[in-house]
C-alpha cells in the first residue's frame, strides 16, 4: 500500500493492506494521503462509522435469502429486491423506513421460477421484471430456460411474458431501454444478447457475441446497453452494443484484474466495473472508444456492487465491510467502515440514502447517509 499521511502527517509507513486509523473521531473530517515508490496517490481514505442517520432491518430465513438484486422504484417508493434460491424468493419495503415489508415465494413447480439473478422497471407498463437462471435444477431440461415475469409494485401478483428454451441464462443478465428487454446469457462458447420487445413479448432478435465467454452483466445507459463477462481462461472483458443494429465492440481488461461483477455503474461519460477477484481494483472505462484506466482503492478485496450516481460512483468491498465513493471529477476515493455486515453485495440509492444488503441466509438491509 504505501506509507500513509494524515493532514501531511505520517502515520505509518510500508502499509501493505488498508490502513485504519484508529485514533480518527467519528464525524471529524481528515484528508489522507497514499505515497507509493516516490509517487502521490489520489486515495483519500476516511475510516470512520457511519453511524449517524443509519438503520438495519434483520430479515428471517426464506423472506429474502441471498439477494442478488436490488431495485429502488421511485414511482411507488419502494425497495424490490429477489432471493437466489430455489424457489426464488421476492421481497419489498417501503423506504426510507424499510417498513411495510412484504415477502413471497414463486410458484416454482414448473421448474421456470428458481433462483432468479436480475430485475428491472418499465415506466409504461408500472411493472418490475424478474428474470430467472433456472439453473440449478434437476431436470436436465430445465437448463436452457429463460423465464421473465411481470410483477405488480402494488400486490406483488405476477405473470409470466417470456419463456424461452433457446439458450443459458446462468449468471446472465437484464437490462432495458424501456421499449425492449434483453438479456445476456452466460455461455461457455459465445455469450448471446437476446431482445424481446415489450409491447407483444416477441423475440426480436439473438446477436452473438463472437467469442465473449460468461456474460455477467447488462446495463444500458440511455444510449447504448454495455456488457461485461469473463473468459474460461480467467480474463474479463466489456462490451459496447449499438442498439441500432446490434453491432457492437469489445475490449479485455488487463489480466492484474478478474471476474467482473455482476453490475456495473456508469456516471458521466464512463463506466465504472468492480471485479469479484480481490485486486481492490476499480476499472473506469470510457465509454466512447473503451479505453480503461484502472483505479487502485487500496483495498485487497472483492467487490460485488456498484453504482453510478452524477458525480460519483460508489462501490462495495465484500469482506471489509466498506463503502467507496470515488469522485469522478477529481479522482478521490473515499472510502468508509460500517463493520458488522459481512457479504455486502447490492446497493441502490433514492438520492437521498444508500440501501446495501447482505449475500447470505437472513440478511439485513442497511440505510446510511452519507455524502
Amino acid at each position: 500500500m504505501g506509507s500513509v499521511y494524515r493532514d501531511g502527517v505520517l502515520l505509518s509507513s510500508d502499509e501493505t493492506s488498508p490502513y485504519v486509523d484508529s485514533t480518527a473521531a467519528t464525524g471529524e473530517i481528515y484528508t489522507y494521503q497514499v505515497k507509493r515508490s516516490g509517487s502521490d496517490s489520489n486515495i483519500v481514505t476516511v475510516h470512520v462509522p457511519i453511524i449517524a442517520d443509519r438503520l438495519t432491518v434483520n430479515l428471517t430465513s426464506g423472506q429474502c435469502d441471498f439477494p442478488h438484486s436490488l431495485l429502488y422504484e421511485s414511482n411507488s417508493n419502494k425497495l424490490f429486491a429477489v432471493g437466489r434460491d430455489s424457489p426464488g424468493q421476492l421481497l419489498t419495503a417501503n423506504v426510507p423506513a424499510l417498513d411495510g415489508i412484504v415477502a413471497q415465494l414463486f410458484d416454482n413447480t414448473d421448474n421456470a421460477h428458481s433462483y432468479p439473478v436480475d430485475l428491472v422497471y418499465i415506466a409504461s407498463t408500472d411493472k418490475i421484471y424478474c428474470l430467472f437462471s433456472n439453473y440449478a435444477t434437476s431436470d436436465p431440461s430445465t437448463v436452457k430456460k429463460i423465464t421473465i415475469s411481470e410483477i405488480d409494485t402494488g400486490d406483488l401478483s405476477y405473470t409470466d411474458v417470456v419463456r424461452d428454451n433457446s439458450t443459458y441464462v446462468s449468471t446472465g443478465s437484464m437490462a432495458t431501454d424501456q421499449t425492449y428487454i434483453y438479456v445476456l446469457t452466460y455461455e461457455p462458447v459465445s455469450s448471446t444478447v437476446v431482445k424481446y420487445r415489450v409491447s407483444d413479448w416477441v423475440k426480436v432478435s439473438t446477436t452473438t457475441l463472437d467469442g465473449l465467454q460468461l456474460g455477467h452483466s447488462l446495463r444500458f445507459d440511455g444510449t447504448n446497453l454495455y456488457a461485461t463477462g469473463n473468459q474460461i481462461s480467467g480474463n474479463s472483458w466489456i462490451a459496447r452494443i449499438d442498439l441500432s443494429d446490434m453491432s457492437y465492440e469489445w475490449v479485455m481488461f488487463p489480466s492484474t484484474v478478474q471476474t467482473t461483477t455482476d453490475d456495473f455503474g456508469f456516471s458521466d461519460d464512463y463506466a465504472f466495473v468492480g471485479f469479484e477477484g480481490p485486486s481492490g481494483t476499480i476499472a473506469k472505462v470510457r465509454k466512447s472508444d473503451l479505453s480503461i484506466e484502472l483505479l487502485d482503492t487500496g483495498y485487497v478485496q472483492s467487490c460485488y456492487g456498484i453504482q453510478g450516481v452524477e458525480g460519483a460512483v460508489y462501490a462495495l468491498f465484500i469482506s471489509g465491510a466498506t463503502l467507496i465513493r470515488i469522485d469522478t471529477i477529481t479522482g478521490d476515493i473515499v472510502g468508509y467502515d460500517f463493520g458488522g455486515t459481512p457479504s455486502i453485495n447490492e446497493l441502490q440509492t433514492d438520492g437521498t440514502y444508500i440501501y446495501l444488503t447482505q449475500y447470505i441466509v437472513s440478511p439485513n438491509i442497511n440505510r446510511l447517509n452519507i455524502p
